[in-house]
């Protein structure tokens, strides 16, 4: 399991830090687009992930609620996806 998100974090990459102006310009515009505001919300997830991996490198246990709140942001994106085509 390890090995597979380690191979998802290394593939992916997205914003970790936004400023106040560009989260208000994102979140309006995910008012108008379901998919950008689920992609913004699954980029978030996954850097808070990676940080606290970082933190805690030799206990990946302590990192369990962010890692299950990214995937539950890729099954999302996934869907949203999926239907958006």
């Amino acid at each position: 399991m390890i090995v597979a998100c380690a191979s998802i974090l290394s593939a992916c990459s997205g914003p970790t830090q936004q400023s106040a102006d560009d989260r208000m310009k994102n979140s309006i515009a995910g008012i108008f687009n379901p998919q950008l505001a689920t992609q913004q919300n699954y980029y978030r997830a996954l850097a808070d992930y990676q940080n606290c991996f970082a933190a805690n490198p030799k206990n990946p246990e302590a990192c369990e609620e962010q890692r299950q709140i990214m995937e539950a942001d890729v099954r999302l994106l996934s869907a949203t996806q999926e239907t958006g085509r």
